[in-house]
């Protein structure tokens, strides 16, 4: 009767263990890369704002600096997006310029910006 119960438990067990999953969240945002002679620009829309938290806006483009390569060209990284506001929406957009070394080690700094322009607009 023991080993009946117990099977019985590891059975209801296994059925809802199949529901605990870890969520892979896949974001929705373009990122495009031109090189010319002596730049590289990049060019992230992270499209509706509202869709992502700070730590994920974050992430995102700390995801999208590792990849310019550590030359001495300039970058140029533009992150634009939009806010709902009420009924209204409203275009950001980032642009900061500088050498690739150092424009790679800015994910963080660029972020906060793009998150102190939407508090911006949000507090208007």
């Amino acid at each position: 009767m023991r080993k009946i119960m117990f099977s019985a438990l590891a059975c209801v067990a296994f059925a809802f263990s199949g529901f605990a999953s870890n969520e892979v969240v896949n974001f929705d945002y373009e990122l495009s890369k031109s090189i010319n002679d002596n730049s590289i620009d990049i060019v992230l829309n992270l499209g509706d704002l509202d869709q992502y938290t700070d730590k994920e806006i974050t992430e995102i483009i700390e995801k999208a600096l590792v990849s310019i390569a550590d030359e001495e060209l300039t970058c140029t990284v533009t992150v634009t997006g939009s806010v709902n506001i009420g009924v209204a929406t409203v275009e950001i957009s980032v642009s900061v310029s500088g050498p690739c070394a150092e424009i790679k080690k800015s994910g963080n700094e660029i972020a906060t910006q793009v998150l102190n322009e939407i508090k911006k607009e949000l507090n208007k």
